[in-house]
């Protein structure tokens, strides 16, 4: 082959690749390389059959087409389900997998707590802390939270001492308040975020770029 050709398949091939969604191009070491797993970056990555995927995600889920950790529970190991929501395997899916001092299922975090609703905390002051699945002591005002716990906040319509009631609560890296969870958090949407980065809605965090 002549070094004009050469160049010019070279070319061809590096214009390919800059489209790695739809090319699916691997890396300059290993052009042939599946897409593969995202890694600890959560990127998604399409695929038409698992042969495309590889850990942590070495399945291609059927129905969206992207490559994930599980498709059921015989690809999770030490007793894990696949939670078939989000097809990531996870302690538990419904209570009957939990049991002791932790009977219930968390609908968000997927792991055994103690509560889920202040119902479940035997009355009086406690409340369920969503966030760590335990009871705690209650709330009337601010007066009544420490602001040494990192909780200084009264969330009223909870009884629950919080991290925050607002954006004005929060500062540093964590500059906006999540609503409903009432933590100080690194972005809201892609607009909190700089650089190209994207806010990704399952840690509130900043990524890409």
């Amino acid at each position: 082959m002549r070094v004009s050709d050469l160049g010019k398949t070279s070319f061809v091939w590096l214009l390919a690749c800059g489209i790695t969604a739809v090319a699916g191009c691997g890396s300059s070491d290993n052009p042939g390389a599946p897409l593969g797993a995202g890694g600890s970056g959560g990127t998604t990555h399409a695929c038409t059959g698992s042969g495309e995927c590889a850990p942590p995600v070495p399945y291609c889920e059927p129905g969206g087409g992207v490559c994930v950790e599980c498709l059921g529970d015989a690809n999770c190991t030490n007793g894990r389900k696949c939670d078939p929501a989000s097809y990531r395997c996870v302690r538990c899916v419904t209570d009957a997998q939990c049991g002791g001092g932790e009977p219930y299922c968390s609908p968000t975090t997927k792991e055994c707590v103690a509560c889920v609703s202040s119902s479940h905390c035997g009355g009086g002051t406690q409340v369920c802390d969503p966030s760590s699945g335990h009871c705690v002591a209650g709330c009337t005002t601010s007066g009544d939270c420490s602001a040494a716990s990192g909780r200084p906040y009264c969330d009223t319509s909870k009884s629950l001492c919080v991290e925050c009631l607002g954006d004005g609560n929060c500062s540093g890296g964590h500059p906006y308040c999540l609503p409903a969870e009432f933590r100080c958090v690194e972005c809201l949407a892609d607009s909190n975020c700089h650089n190209n980065e994207t806010c990704r809605q399952s840690d509130h965090a900043c990524h890409g770029g």
